[in-house]
């Protein structure tokens, strides 16, 4: 607290202590500043309360915005299931990993490989199926890839690509 920097002797001979201009300008800052304090203390329970409401709400706004994109996401992409293990460890690897990166790069390295495959696999059910329904045994003809000589699909190429690759056998200019 400032204290008062003039001194004058009284008309009864004792000294008295004042104010200037300038140290009565400090004392009310200084006053200001007390009430301040004061007003601070009690106010910072209301804020930080205030603003953990809003941190809370945040969060539970991301997280169901968050929890509706893996939904939706589930229901529409390929694989996104088989998929999931793969890209939480990407996200978790590094965070700054969307969801739509990691489903990609694990797509690509993990899905893919084996997809056509899978395709294969399922239409060779299918077609065993159906001749054993006709009562009719799977031939060379019925599944061409499986006749003898017929060369082996390469499970790394896509289906468009083995399809291009067959097509250039039987018409060398098109491919």
């Amino acid at each position: 607290m400032p204290g008062p920097d003039l001194q004058f002797r009284g008309e009864d001979g004792q000294i008295y202590t004042t104010y200037s201009a300038d140290q009565n300008r400090k004392l009310q800052e200084w006053y200001a500043g007390q009430q301040e304090q004061k007003i601070q203390q009690k106010l910072d329970p209301w804020i930080k309360s205030q603003q953990a409401q809003a941190r809370e709400q945040y969060l539970a706004q991301i997280s169901r915005q968050a929890t509706e994109e893996v939904e939706r996401a589930a229901k529409s992409w390929e694989g996104f299931n088989e998929l999931r293990p793969h890209m939480y460890r990407l996200m978790q690897a590094d965070k700054r990993v969307t969801l739509d990166s990691a489903y990609r790069t694990a797509y690509n390295e993990h899905y893919l490989p084996v997809r056509d495959q899978r395709i294969i696999e399922k239409h060779d059910q299918e077609l065993a199926r159906r001749a054993s329904a006709a009562g009719t045994p799977i031939s060379p003809t019925t599944r061409p890839a499986a006749a003898p000589g017929a060369t082996p699909t390469d499970a790394r190429k896509s289906i468009r690509e083995q399809f291009r690759d067959k097509l250039a056998e039987f018409f060398p200019h098109t491919a």
